[in-house]
C-alpha cells in the first residue's frame, strides 16, 4: 500500500526526528515499510523545513514480512543531518529499542 507523507518542523534536526518517529509509528500500527521514496525536502536554509515522501507498506500479517526488534522511538541524542556534496543527505541517529 502506498502512503503519502507530509511533515514539517522548525529545522532539519527536528524534521529528521519527526520523520524517524513517523516510521516508528507506522510500524507500531502493524505496517512494515518495504520502500521509501523521498520526493522533496524544502526550506533547508535555516528556517522551517518540510518533507514529502511516499511509503510503501505491507502488513506484518503477510507471511513475506516479519518483525525484528521493536523500536520505541527516535532520540535527539547524537541526531545529525547534513547535505552531501554530491547530492543527497546523510542522517545519523540513535533509536531506543
Amino acid at each position: 500500500v502506498e502512503r503519502p507523507i507530509s511533515l514539517e518542523a522548525r529545522d532539519l534536526v527536528g524534521l529528521a526526528y519527526t520523520w524517524l518517529n513517523e516510521l516508528v509509528a507506522r510500524i507500531d500500527l502493524g505496517e512494515a515499510i518495504v520502500d521509501v521514496w523521498v520526493e522533496a525536502i524544502e526550506g533547508t536554509d535555516g528556517g522551517p523545513v518540510a518533507l514529502r515522501a511516499v511509503l510503501t507498506t505491507a502488513s506484518f500479517r503477510d507471511r513475506r514480512v516479519r518483525r525484528r526488534e521493536s523500536v520505541q522511538s527516535a532520540t535527539y541524542h547524537g541526531l545529525e543531518i547534513s547535505q552531501r556534496s554530491g547530492g543527497g543527505w546523510r542522517l545519523t541517529a540513535y533509536l531506543d529499542v
